[in-house]
């Protein structure tokens, strides 16, 4: 007995650009399954078609259902058949609708008897009762599927809110035209996109036939001008450098008288903030600059005022000296003095010292701001809320025998500004700045938050004896001396920064372990508690283990915050340098980040710098 079936026809139709798949009934077609329909897809023009699956796996049970429904009508008119042959032998076979009509106007069959069934029957029932009629008592006339569709490349163009960047997207053709050149230039002017356009993007577009994301056009984007900055009108100090006459004799006493002003006397300019630079977005459209900030003069300031004229200058109020800040200038109260000695015993005063001639030894001045000796000083102790400029010298020498005391050092500076001299020699200097001398160190101990600086603006610039410490930089013409005088200068970090960090990553490792670990435990708890239910015995331990996690977790972000300190501060100490402009001696020492590098034989300057885990010298 034959099979009823369906014969898969392929069609597509260009208006739509769609590929049907028609539903042919007749016997003993194919088996149809979905490989094999994919594989007819291959064989053909189609085989690079965008495919709908869900359609096909729909008509394949459509088939099956309608394949299973119709053997059994065509089984059933077979049998029907072979009862109307048994009772009719003078039917005429070749008239199949007539036959057919009549199997349909016939009662119910009674099963068929093979026994029955004469050998020589005529009608064949595919003769008798059409794959077309069986199809149609299923109440189906046509069944068609689209099964897949020709696409051309599909171009989607992305651009940013600000309108800067557009980036472009290539979903692949099926079966259709690819993207091109032509068609993506087309896009974009579809878009409105002309300006920026990248013509190295099209190449990378265009070497496969896909992309996500690409960044095919950039704007401009505006660039905001420059705040208001400030320009001082007048000086904080006197110079630090001699003056030098026709001859070329150096007059260390002809100097700059120490700086006052009168109430009035313009102080510092706010200049106008810069207007910045316009953009130009990937449209074309011009975007407004965005000017700077106008910011405000300073307002912990004293002793000065705006102008009643003009809005952007600062005047002074009072009479004294000028303490110039980053948006202001501060006009402090002055004490002048000639000398400073037993006479005159210590100072203390809320405002600014100018000593005229000397200080001497055993006195101390302590100051708000800035403290000025035009003269020398000796033995003395001077602490300045400013900065401290000796146009002379400082001459500390050694602590009396007398003095119960470790400090070698007879003089002391200590500064929340930065130290000028001239020359210094066997002293001690904390600078919350700089620490600047003309002539030379002779055995002092200088520390400064940022440079050390001999020579650099003028004089010899020698530094010999004792240690010199900053982060950034100690710079001087001549290092050590002849004599191979020991000499220690460090930069950078302390080097147990190193260490530290170590002991931070393996304690960040060890929390991480235990976070982990209790994460875990609360986990088990959790999918014990969806079985089992949660006991009052399983609540007091997860209280306990979140208060543990917690704990953990706290030490966690606090080492977290440490080791980006120390990260720093070893990243900007690689940056440290010492550097010896003219010559280097022997007996002088280099430390940066806890290394050191002693130079045993006498050498030309150069440049001491950190790198893998040594000190370099480089000429």
């Amino acid at each position: 007995m034959s099979q009823f079936s369906f014969e898969l026809v392929l069609s597509y139709d260009d208006s739509s650009r769609m590929l049907s798949a028609t539903l042919n009934p007749g016997f003993d077609a194919p088996t149809l399954t979905g490989k094999g329909i994919t594989q007819l897809l291959r064989n053909s023009d189609y085989r690079h078609y965008y495919v709908y699956e869900s359609e096909i796996s729909e008509l394949l049970e459509q088939a099956d259902t309608l394949i299973e429904k119709g053997q059994k009508i065509y089984e059933e008119y077979s049998n029907r058949l072979k009862k109307l042959s048994e009772t009719k032998p003078d039917a005429d076979p070749e008239d199949e609708t007539a036959t057919a009509d009549q199997l349909d106007t016939e009662t119910e069959p009674a099963e068929s008897d093979e026994q029955n069934t004469p050998d020589d029957q005529t009608n064949s029932p595919e003769k008798v009762i059409s794959a077309e009629r069986i199809l149609a008592l299923l109440g189906e006339q046509k069944i068609c599927f689209q099964i897949a569709e020709c696409r051309d490349a599909e171009i989607n163009l992305e651009v940013s809110e600000d309108g800067l960047q557009a980036h472009l997207s290539i979903i692949r053709a099926y079966g259709g035209n690819p993207a091109t050149e032509v068609s993506i230039s087309a896009a974009l002017k579809k878009h409105n996109i002309v300006y920026g356009i990248d013509p190295e993007a099209f190449t990378k577009a265009l070497a496969s036939d896909t992309c996500s994301n690409l960044l095919i056009a950039a704007g401009t984007a505006p660039t905001k001008g420059k705040d208001s900055r400030f320009e001082a009108l007048v000086s904080e100090q006197i110079s630090t450098a001699p003056k030098v006459d026709d001859s070329g004799k150096v007059n260390y006493h002809d100097i700059n008288e120490f700086v006052v002003v009168e109430p009035g006397e313009p102080l510092m300019r706010r200049i106008a903030p810069g207007q910045g630079k316009a953009g130009t977005d990937v449209f074309g459209k011009v975007i407004p600059a965005i000017p700077g900030d106008i910011l405000p003069f300073s307002g912990d300031t004293v002793g000065s005022t705006l102008s009643e004229k003009d809005p952007d200058l600062l005047v002074a109020s009072a009479k004294g000296h000028p303490l110039i800040k980053a948006r202001g200038v501060s006009v402090e109260n002055i004490l002048v003095v000639n000398n400073v000695g037993l006479s005159t015993g210590n100072i203390d005063f809320d405002g600014s010292v100018c000593v005229n001639e000397d200080v001497a030894d055993g006195v101390n001045i302590k100051a708000t701001g800035d403290v000025t000796v035009k003269g020398v000083v000796g033995k003395a102790t001077i602490n300045a809320g400013g900065s401290i400029v000796i146009l002379q010298g400082l001459l500390g020498g050694s602590k009396a025998l007398q003095e119960n005391t470790d400090e070698p050092y007879g003089a002391f500076l200590n500064t929340k500004g930065s130290v000028y001299a001239h020359f210094v020699t066997r002293a001690k200097i904390r600078a919350a700045k700089k620490i600047v001398i003309a002539e030379y160190s002779s055995h002092s101990d200088l520390k400064a938050k940022e440079q050390i600086l001999i020579g650099q603006e003028g004089g010899k610039g020698n530094l010999f004896g004792g240690q010199a410490q900053a982060f950034k930089l100690v710079a001087a013409k001549v290092i050590g001396s002849t004599g191979g005088t020991p000499t220690q200068i460090e930069v950078g970090g302390d080097g147990d920064n190193i260490v530290k960090l170590r002991k931070i990553i393996q304690e960040k490792r060890q929390h991480s372990e235990q976070v982990q670990e209790l994460n875990e435990a609360l986990h088990k708890i959790k999918l014990l508690a969806q079985s089992a239910g949660m006991t009052s015995q399983m609540k007091d331990k997860v209280e306990q283990l979140k208060a543990r996690l917690e704990s953990h977790q706290n030490q966690l972000n606090t080492l977290l915050k440490k080791e980006e300190v120390v990260k720093k501060i070893l990243v900007k100490s690689k940056k440290s340098r010492v550097i010896a402009n003219q010559q280097i001696y022997n007996n002088t020492t280099v430390t940066i980040l806890g290394v050191s590098k002693k130079i045993t034989e006498e050498t030309t300057g150069g440049s001491f710098r950190f790198d893998a885990r040594q000190v370099i010298l480089e000429k």
